[in-house]
């Protein structure tokens, strides 16, 4: 949870999400929703809305990031759903409150508070899912557009070292790293915190790309770095490695004496 909360805090500097929060602070001001542009002063309105826009990003990168693990185990539409109903528990009782404290509607009532549990989780659905809509299909056009399926490579400031040939191949905003590498019939995916990729690639090849990281092959579809391994499960006679995006990764018998050598189990 705390490297969560860091997450949240520095979205909130994000040049990106200044600018949306800027154009939705504008628009809020503009046409007032909750009778705010007849109940409040200017500046008050701009505070009130500036509070709720920059809340919901905070929380709603919060959210995120507390449910990452569920990326790699169940179906985009339940990653959604679970992002939508975190937003509701947890965002819905601080801006109501804050709407109770600032805002006097003219009828003299507000919106009674399960209706606006359930306006903030159909808001926040539609916006999750708009959202890996659109980031799902600019890295689709930016893969299809590139060079032998490749992303474009960023460019290492002095002193750095070069990253492994596979970080080509993902997203060129995407920092990594690369925790583990799985085989799915002719495409590989190549899992980072922040997103998986699908690549036409053999396992071999990907792997291969992976050189001067340290890591291993478990499986013969597996491969995970070593610097993601969070620990060892035996389970029924079978051993797994949990790594850091929470995904039980299988290890195969022949791969057991390897492991074994490199002081993993």
């Amino acid at each position: 949870m705390p490297d969560a909360v860091i997450s949240a805090a520095r979205a909130l500097t994000l040049r990106g999400n200044l600018s949306v929060a800027l154009l939705g602070i504008l628009a809020a001001v503009v046409t007032g929703p909750f009778d705010t542009h007849r109940t409040l002063s200017l500046p008050m309105q701009i505070l009130y809305w500036s509070v709720v826009i920059l809340g919901s990003i905070f929380i709603a990168t919060l959210v995120q990031e507390a449910l990452s693990p569920l990326e790699r185990q169940v179906p985009v539409w339940v990653q959604t759903l679970a992002c939508s109903l975190g937003m509701a528990v947890i965002f819905s009782p601080l801006a109501y409150g804050w709407t109770l404290l600032l805002v006097t509607p003219l009828d003299g009532s507000l919106m009674a508070f399960h209706w606006f549990v359930l306006d903030v989780a159909l808001i926040s659905f539609a916006i999750f899912a708009g959202q890996r809509i659109i980031i799902g299909r600019i890295r689709m056009a930016a893969f299809e557009e590139s060079e032998s399926g490749a992303m474009p490579l960023v460019a290492q400031g002095p002193g750095q070292a070069a990253r492994p040939r596979l970080y080509r191949r993902i997203a060129a905003d995407d920092p990594g790293p690369i925790i583990r590498i799985e085989a799915m019939d002719h495409f590989v995916t190549v899992v980072t915190p922040r997103a998986q990729y699908q690549l036409r690639l053999r396992f071999a090849d990907a792997v291969d790309q992976m050189d001067g990281v340290a890591g291993m092959v478990t499986h013969r579809s597996h491969w995970v770095a070593r610097a993601a391994v969070a620990e060892v499960e035996r389970e029924k006679g079978r051993i797994f490695l949990r790594v850091a995006c929470g995904t039980k990764v299988p290890v195969s018998r022949k791969q057991i004496a390897v492991l074994e050598e490199a002081g993993l189990i």
